[in-house]
């Protein structure tokens, strides 16, 4: 009974990776805000040519 549970807490965060890449997480992808700021930041602090 001790092995059994050992092996469900072992799984249960492989299971929760595997289904998040499967399913694809909004949380791993940047905001449409920080990739506006970026783009801003980009052309404001660009190299003098």
């Amino acid at each position: 009974m001790v092995f059994a549970t050992f092996l469900g807490l072992l799984m249960i965060p492989v299971f929760f990776v595997v289904v998040r890449r499967m399913l694809g997480d909004k949380l791993d992808e940047p905001s449409k805000e920080f990739l506006e700021r970026q783009g801003d930041a980009n052309t404001v602090h660009g190299p003098d040519r």
